[in-house]
């Protein structure tokens, strides 16, 4: 099924949806091939599919960039770090769940072909649903 929503409504799906969202920015009568294409690597048992699709996507299209995304989850880091942590233990814990977060991608990424595509992993804190619409 395909449905057309603009604006606040699209952006509320962006960020909220429990399924695959395929989004188009500026749609065209005359279609240009797509440029670039973000892919939220949620931890969801789907996300090598998402990430295999999008690929295969990219490839089809000759697309410039696949963006992968992917949430980093500090809320519990940053109550525990006002109360335990020095600033230095904190940063130095934030890079390592960064480095894992950037891992678990690039271990997805060796079971799918995508030697042709420039790949860019992006780690993104907060509201992934700006981040994502400002790729």
């Amino acid at each position: 099924m395909v449905t057309h929503y603009v604006g606040s409504v699209a952006r509320a799906i962006m960020r909220k949806a429990d399924c695959s969202v395929y989004m188009v920015n500026n749609p065209s009568l005359n279609p240009e091939p797509i440029q670039q294409i973000v892919v939220n690597a949620e931890d969801s048992p789907h996300v090598d599919r998402a990430i295999a699709i999008a690929c295969r996507m990219a490839e089809l299209e000759k697309s410039l960039w696949v963006h992968i995304v992917r949430e980093l989850k500090l809320l519990g880091l940053t109550l525990t770090a006002k109360e335990q942590l020095t600033e230095q233990e904190y940063n130095d814990y934030k890079q390592s769940l960064m480095r894992d977060e950037i891992n678990s991608v690039e271990k997805i990424l060796g079971t799918i072909p995508h030697e042709k595509l420039k790949i860019n992993i992006k780690m993104v804190s907060g509201n992934p649903g700006l981040s994502f619409a400002s790729l």
